[in-house]
């Protein structure tokens, strides 16, 4: 007799639990149901269709990916962007050393192409790279580094600019790295 009270709590909990279960899947399926009717993705090759790439019209992602090709290479299969942030630093405050800033000002010079493409993809309103959501987090990182490269870039010609004392001209590159 004292063993089958104790497996009381156990069956209510059982069936507490199955309950419960069968409640949630009741009320993921209405949620699925929705999402679907509102044309919403609910999968990761459902996200990859809804995405919409390639958009209409102009896309400044063309743009973007079209410059960091143009970077010039520094060394076969390394560009010279890659190659100067691995061995310049830049200081924090102060003027730049006549080494840094020459550097720099040959940078700028040999890669005005990719400058003046960097320029063009801000003034483009809509951006959508090609994007493969099913890889998780590497998208993520993927989507971003082409931008985050060309902003990198336009602040060195800012900072070279300004070194030259063209403000304006600084403040535009400032403007497309934003």
């Amino acid at each position: 007799k004292r063993g089958n009270s104790n497996l009381l709590p156990v069956v209510c909990a059982a069936l507490f639990v199955l309950g419960n279960q069968a409640s949630i899947a009741a009320d993921l399926d209405a949620r699925i149901e929705t999402h679907r009717k509102q044309e919403l993705p609910f999968d990761l090759n459902e996200l990859n269709k809804w995405h919409g790439y390639p958009i209409e019209g102009p896309n400044a992602a063309n743009a973007y990916s079209e410059a960091l090709d143009l970077l010039s290479k520094h060394s076969p299969g390394e560009n010279h962007f890659s190659f100067l942030l691995r061995t310049v630093e830049l200081p924090r405050s102060g003027p730049l050393s006549p080494e840094l800033r020459q550097t720099i000002n040959n940078f700028v010079l040999i890669n005005q192409k990719a400058l003046k493409r960097l320029h063009e993809a801000a003034l483009v309103k809509e951006c959508r790279f090609p994007t493969d959501w099913r890889t998780g987090w590497d998208t993520f990182h993927r989507q971003t580094t082409g931008p985050f490269r060309g902003s990198q870039i336009l602040n060195l010609e800012a900072l070279k600019r300004a070194e030259d004392g063209e403000i304006q001209a600084a403040l535009e590159s400032v403007e497309a790295a934003i």
